[in-house]
């Protein structure tokens, strides 16, 4: 090249890359892949055999079915007597080892850990490092979730309200992605249903006679709209940025259980949620 042009210093592939914009990438309101984001106090992270010696029992969530549902709290629920649900999971204690290193899904049960990061042991923790680096000084955290799945297991179709910055730690987890402008195609449950803000549609089985807005927005037929989905796998130190309500589903994917932590910070559809919950349901 020239002799004026500066020389691009080659990087270590060991070395931190310099933090996230959190500002710049929330006020874009698009979904961001960050890869090898170490924002962790101690990299690389546990192995699964550390996690489990670390975690050594765990409250799992076991479900005949890869897609778990899930049970939404975003409100009162078991206010109004007369709605009765049944889910569709059993709860048991497992050792950490059957959720991380032994099972590999060799039976047809389907387990799945959801945990707040406060309430993980204090080793693990420390291993996690300062999560607040994965937000902003003006949209704090509000909540940090732990997460971790055996091979196969998924979660539903489903949108949250907040900001959601997703770390993968360790295995790998494939997202599925629809924004937030295509949910008429996308059946949501009532909003008074325990499974709100989640889909009804399970993408593994999708039945041919249902779900015809789906249908015809995945085809683009009858002049609907094609459905504009992506999809992205992370790996260890990969960082996902998810919008307010643009619609997501994670699946583990590959042969080993995947842990990750998702980060929830402020955002303006929270502010405006009890708003909205305040006026009556319609008749």
């Amino acid at each position: 090249g020239s002799k004026g042009r500066r020389r691009r210093r080659r990087r270590d592939p060991e070395e931190r890359p310099p933090p996230a914009d959190w500002d710049d990438v929330f006020q874009r309101q698009e979904p961001v892949v960050i890869r090898r984001e170490y924002a962790l106090a101690r990299w690389p992270m546990p192995t699964p055999a550390e996690l489990a010696d670390s975690m050594r029992e765990v409250r799992v969530h076991v479900s005949a079915a890869r897609t778990v549902q899930m049970m939404s709290r975003v409100q009162p629920w078991g206010s109004l007597p007369e709605l009765s649900w049944r889910r569709p999971w059993t709860e048991r204690n497992v050792s950490a080892a059957e959720l991380f290193v032994d099972r590999a899904n060799a039976s047809a049960e389907y387990l799945y850990f959801f945990s707040p990061v406060s309430q993980l042991p204090a080793p693990l923790r420390a291993a996690l490092g300062e999560l607040r680096v994965l937000t902003t000084l003006f949209q704090p955290m509000v909540e940090a979730n732990a997460w971790a799945g055996v091979p196969g297991v998924s979660s539903p179709l489903h949108y949250d309200a907040a900001h959601n910055t997703y770390l993968q730690l360790t295995g790998h987890k494939r997202f599925l992605l629809v924004p937030a402008d295509q949910a008429g195609a996308l059946y949501s449950y009532p909003r008074l249903h325990p499974s709100t803000r989640q889909s009804m549609i399970d993408v593994r089985e999708l039945p041919p006679h249902r779900f015809g807005r789906f249908h015809a927005a995945l085809h683009g037929r009858g002049g609907a709209a094609r459905l504009r989905a992506s999809e992205v796998v992370l790996g260890p130190g990969d960082t996902l940025y998810i919008p307010p309500y643009v619609w997501h589903r994670a699946s583990v994917a590959g042969e080993t259980s995947a842990f990750s932590v998702a980060v929830y910070s402020q955002s303006t559809p929270m502010d405006v949620y009890p708003h909205l919950k305040a006026h009556p349901l319609p008749v």
